[in-house]
């Protein structure tokens, strides 16, 4: 019983360990369940913040393009896509 809670515990640090790797990826996870519930504001930001932790980040800069264009927000859109 020891082992299996040892090697379970094992288990979940290495997970934790590799998912601080990457960042970016939880702002970018943050902001498409605000853009789901229609806060195109917050997602934007969620975004932003993606891409200072990663900005070759191509998912969070395509992400970020739509919310702008969500808001209406054309030219940032139309900059941010072209990045």
């Amino acid at each position: 019983m020891r082992r299996i809670f040892l090697l379970l515990a094992l288990a979940l640090l290495a997970v934790d360990a590799a998912a601080q790797q990457y960042p970016e990826r939880r702002q970018v996870r943050k902001g498409n369940r605000a853009y789901e519930k229609g806060d195109y504001q917050d997602a934007a930001g969620r975004y932003m913040r993606a891409l200072a932790a990663d900005p070759a980040s191509f998912e969070a800069r395509y992400d970020l393009g739509n919310a702008f264009y969500r808001q209406e927000l054309y030219d940032q859109a139309a900059q941010a896509l072209q990045q």
